[in-house]
């Protein structure tokens, strides 16, 4: 994740504070620079970060538009079908037990029919064994306490919201990459017009809460890295001698990588899988303070990078991660009748050894609970219609049929023979088929060019997607793609704007000689940047670029990350753009009825499985 261009290192000259034997050539020009704005402004641009500028109106007119029709499109007939659907009978039920009992309880012989009626007589006291934490189940107990139990929206309204706010935050997290917004919108239309998307956000599952806290936390890792460079920036612009120390300065708190920790915590309190994505959260906050100590001079920045940087890193995120894991248990701590509470005094009763007897009794359970859970899920090898390989998952190979029912002609126009009402998992293919070759280019984009934008995607594919073909014999299924469908969105905006240039290039950095002399390699014959001249080099330096960034964001113009001028695009980038969005729209309202269960002719149905092998 190396963002950064080479530099040449030199004996420096008697620098400001100090004497060092060895110096970067960054260093050489950080002593060099009169005044803190100047070197301020010379290591924001070196560690690409933006000077602040306000939210553009359009942008935020755009976002709300969005946002309104997902939460149209989400919230219209949610209730139906008014029948639990797929794995809704598992969570609508544990989340009512919950509620009601603090812990999921056994449940008697065919229980939803009384169940969807409002009777809840067949719920037990004795435990039942759930293999997935709680938060995403009180989500759901949130919509029945609001609506009640009997109140089939009730069950879905919490998901409904997490789907609604995730399309807003996609949206900001495209502004952030990259400056546009033209692309940030897209992101988040696109984001509204899936069909993963759509429909888990329309049912009761946990997997809609899986991926907003994953985005919340991705967000707040984009966060981390503007304030953490900021902060480095800042001190070593306020004390270049800072420098002399070979790691560098200590950037001790990061309270974005806490919020990351919180949501990522609650991520693997939706299911265990967050946990995959909180390494490659901590694993991107580690690469990208590497990359920054490189940046800023720093002698030995990879050593830097790990003990000033990712050893902070590590102790912001993860305890906090783990912390905000163990507290969502609070209800099974708290009510000793819970699945596995009484394990270890069981078996001392029963006159058997305890295993890890140094843990008390009640952590022992909690460990004994999860070393259950995880024999669960590795052996889950049982066949299934639905289930589906790994492999195919980019290209939507073998959707979910969450909802089937059949019914007679006489119940739908335009048809004299059968109807039918369906509500299949199955992603917009004007989305995930371009993605699928928008990741090729995502791919280059990191490697061939370094571009970090590019890795931030990558984050959610390794995080998100990457374990799951570990598990590929497993069974598994695709509507699990929900949890990185932002990131295919975020790759389709990538992809297709870097090929008609809604997305620039990174420009390339400042950077010093061996003399200390700063190079600005973006202007041609220009090699002493206005802040490295000392009677230019005062405040008016960042206020001027802010001044100049925030013009060309409230024009709506189109940037690239954070150096090079803006520039209006060409007429043809702008159709291709606007042709691509529109194929998307039109693919979402020919599926929309098979994603919302609406009734229509069988033969309507059928026009849909455009791969009837593997559609079906």
């Amino acid at each position: 994740m190396n963002d950064d261009s080479p530099e040449a290192k030199a004996p420096a000259d008697e620098e400001r504070g100090g004497a060092a034997s060895i110096a970067t050539a960054t260093h050489v020009a950080l002593a060099k620079l009169e005044t803190l704005r100047a070197r301020e402004a010379f290591l924001r641009d070196r560690l690409r970060l933006n000077h602040p500028t306000p939210m553009p109106p359009m942008l935020l007119f755009g976002l709300a538009m969005v946002t309104v029709f997902a939460a149209v499109a989400r919230l219209w007939r949610l209730g139906y079908p008014d029948s639990l659907v797929f794995d809704e009978t598992y969570y609508v039920k544990d989340a009512y037990a919950l509620m009601t009992q603090g812990y999921a309880g056994v449940w008697g012989d065919k229980p939803n029919p009384a169940f969807e009626a409002g009777d809840m007589s067949a719920l037990q006291t004795k435990a039942s064994f759930v293999v997935h934490p709680d938060v995403g189940k009180w989500l759901i107990a949130i919509g029945i306490k609001l609506f009640g139990v009997e109140s089939s929206f009730g069950w879905r309204i919490s998901v409904a919201i997490a789907g609604v706010i995730s399309v807003w935050l996609i949206g900001r997290i495209a502004a952030r990459l990259f400056h546009s917004t033209t692309v940030a919108i897209t992101a988040a239309a696109l984001l509204a017009m899936d069909g993963i998307h759509l429909v888990e956000t329309r049912i009761a599952l946990l997997d809609g809460f899986l991926m907003l806290f994953a985005l919340l936390g991705f967000w707040a890792l984009l966060r981390d890295r503007d304030d953490s460079r900021a902060k480095l920036a800042r001190k070593i612009a306020e004390d270049p001698t800072t420098l002399n120390d070979p790691w560098g300065p200590h950037v001790w708190w990061r309270p974005w990588l806490v919020v990351a920790g919180i949501f990522l915590g609650l991520a693997m309190g939706v299911k265990w899988s967050g946990l995959y994505m909180l390494a490659a959260v901590g694993l991107a906050a580690l690469a990208w303070d590497i990359a920054a100590r490189r940046a800023v001079g720093a002698r030995l920045w990879i050593g830097g990078g790990i003990f000033r940087g990712g050893l902070p890193a590590f102790i912001n995120l993860v305890p906090v991660a783990f912390l905000t894991y163990l507290a969502s248990w609070f209800s099974w701590f708290l009510h000793k009748d819970a699945y596995y509470r009484q394990w270890a005094q069981g078996l001392r009763e029963g006159g058997h050894d305890v295993p890890r007897s140094w843990l008390p009794d009640v952590l022992n359970n909690l460990w004994e609970y999860h070393a259950a859970t995880y024999r669960f899920h590795v052996s889950l090898h049982s066949e299934h219609t639905y289930q589906s390989n790994p492999f195919g998952w980019l290209l939507q190979l073998r959707p979910t049929s969450f909802f089937w029912n059949k019914l007679p002609g006489d119940r739908c126009v335009m048809s004299r023979g059968e109807c039918a009402e369906a509500i299949t998992a199955l992603g917009n293919p004007a989305i995930w088929w371009p993605a699928a070759l928008g990741l090729l280019v995502v791919l280059w984009a990191a490697i061939a060019r370094r571009d970090w934008r590019a890795w931030s995607i990558l984050v959610g594919y390794l995080g998100l997607y990457a374990p799951w073909l570990i598990f590929s014999d497993r069974t598994i299924f695709t509507f699990y793609t929900i949890a990185f469908v932002p990131f295919v969105c975020l790759a389709w905006v990538f992809a297709f704007g870097y090929l008609t240039g809604h997305v620039r290039p990174l420009a390339p950095l400042p950077y010093a000689r061996a003399d200390g002399q700063i190079v600005q390699p973006w202007a041609p014959g220009v090699i002493t940047p206005s802040y490295a001249i000392p009677e230019l080099a005062g405040p008016v330096v960042l206020q001027q670029i802010e001044a100049e960034e925030a013009a060309a964001s409230d024009a709506g113009v189109s940037q690239s990350d954070d150096a090079s001028p803006p520039r209006v695009l060409p007429r043809r980038s702008r159709i291709i753009w606007g042709v691509a969005v529109a194929i998307v729209a039109m693919v979402f309202v020919f599926f929309f009825p098979i994603w919302t269960g609406m009734t229509v002719p069988k033969w309507f149905w059928q026009a849909h499985m455009w791969l009837p092998r593997m559609w079906v």
